[in-house]
């Protein structure tokens, strides 16, 4: 797909845009123009099977030195409850992480999906309390993860990730119909 993004650089938004769209199929909505943005909503992507609530490439170069230095571009954005006690460990594990206390929706910014999929993983272990923060700082989880290799490991992490949304969306359902006259 043709764009006028930044396509300068090892890493940007234009070459990973086909990327996404070779294993997502075309977005839902692209701004083809320089500054734009691509996304694929939830709709598109339980078409592929995939529990995430969007994923947006923007026309940006973010620059982030952690674990290696790298530039970020690409979010990844998940329903799924953080509880307050929890939230300053989890967002501990990378600047790029953010939380909406709100929407209750975390999202991750990288340049890959492999990155924002790992990171989500140590932020839903850390979330339900069976990870610390000290934990991933200590064993250094964080570059292993995004250094490993391992494609079925990395596929596990995604499949555990959508339990844990699915059974989030399942509960959060639950409540909601409680609360309906």
């Amino acid at each position: 797909m043709k764009v006028k993004w930044l396509s300068k650089g090892e890493y940007n938004p234009a070459e990973r845009l086909q990327d996404i769209i070779n294993v997502y199929g075309k977005p839902t909505t692209i701004d083809k123009k320089s500054g734009g943005f691509a996304v694929w909503n939830q709709k598109t992507l339980k078409k592929k099977k995939k529990c995430y609530d969007r994923i947006v490439i923007r026309d940006e170069q973010i620059p982030h030195l952690k674990p290696l230095p790298h530039i970020d571009f690409l979010y990844l954005t998940i329903d799924y409850y953080i509880p307050l006690p929890k939230l300053l460990q989890v967002l501990g594990i990378t600047q790029s992480l953010m939380y909406d206390q709100l929407k209750q929706q975390i999202t991750v910014r990288c340049h890959w999906m492999k990155a924002n999929i790992n990171t989500l993983y140590l932020a839903i272990k850390i979330a339900d309390g069976n990870l610390t923060l000290k934990e991933v700082k200590s064993k250094d989880l964080y570059k292993k993860l995004m250094t490993d290799p391992d494609e079925n490991a990395l596929k596990e992490r995604e499949e555990y990730i959508c339990k844990k949304v699915r059974e989030f969306q399942k509960g959060q359902d639950k409540k909601l119909r409680g609360k309906r006259p």
